[in-house]
């Protein structure tokens, strides 16, 4: 297979030819349509310098796209914060309530939100966090939210039995929507995480991954398309119908 590179855009020819009659469209939550990962860092920070610890950037992504009690028990075990994850959950919240109602919806995200619901593509969300996370975090851009067919929390859904990377969140999500897609392949994927993108890839689902920059480029290996930002994507390499359209 040959990778090809472009404005910072990487990109398996095959893959995407592969996947080119695209029918549905999942999309992660945390960091890709919301720019909430930075901001749970910086609480996560401040929770370890309240205890004398340091959370560092090799810790962030050991607990990207996990879910909180997860990520909380990594966090813990790695730093060795005296505190149970009940604890560190609701310290963790306490914080949040502040400052993440603060958070922004990614650059080119709502282009591409509102462009798919123009044409009638059925979306969803399919994300780790908690509702009340999810409610405390979108409660600026409810109506944006509105236009996907459905959302849903791994924390919330009992068939959901394991988290990311298994590809369970994004087999029940696609099989949530009115008119479900015939095959996997026919869902494209929305992925800011590592974890995340092995549970697209596990599903067998296309995977659009848009990392942090710090992210080393070899943990993106197996994702179709890969990204700096929303605005580079072209609807249209995936069989959806193109901008200006």
């Amino acid at each position: 297979m040959s990778m090809c590179h472009l404005r910072n855009i990487s990109f398996d020819e095959t893959l995407v030819e592969m996947y080119a009659n695209v029918t549905h469209v999942i999309f992660d939550l945390d960091g890709l349509l919301l720019d909430t990962e930075k901001i749970f860092e910086k609480v996560a920070c401040m929770i370890a310098e309240e205890h004398g610890k340091k959370h560092t950037w090799k810790l962030q992504l050991k607990i990207m796209g996990k879910s909180a009690k997860v990520g909380a028990e990594i966090i813990l075990q790695e730093t060795g914060i005296p505190m149970t994850v009940e604890q560190y959950r609701q310290r963790t919240n306490e914080i949040c309530k502040e400052i993440l109602p603060a958070a922004e919806i990614n650059p080119g995200v709502e282009k591409l939100v509102r462009h798919l619901k123009c044409h009638q593509i059925p979306m969803a969300v399919a994300t780790s966090s908690s509702n009340n996370s999810i409610q405390i975090k979108t409660v600026r851009h409810l109506e944006f939210f509105s236009l996907f067919d459905h959302v849903i929390s791994s924390e919330e859904e009992p068939e959901v039995k394991r988290s990311k990377p298994f590809p369970d969140i994004f087999l029940f999500c696609a099989s949530r929507f009115a008119n479900p897609p015939t095959s996997s392949d026919k869902v494209l994927v929305f992925e800011d995480s590592y974890f995340g993108k092995e549970a697209a890839v596990a599903a067998r689902m296309p995977i659009v991954m848009i990392p942090d920059q710090r992210l080393d480029r070899s943990l993106t290996r197996g994702a179709t398309l890969v990204l700096d930002s929303m605005e580079q994507f072209k609807p249209d390499d995936f069989g959806l119908p193109p901008y200006g359209n």
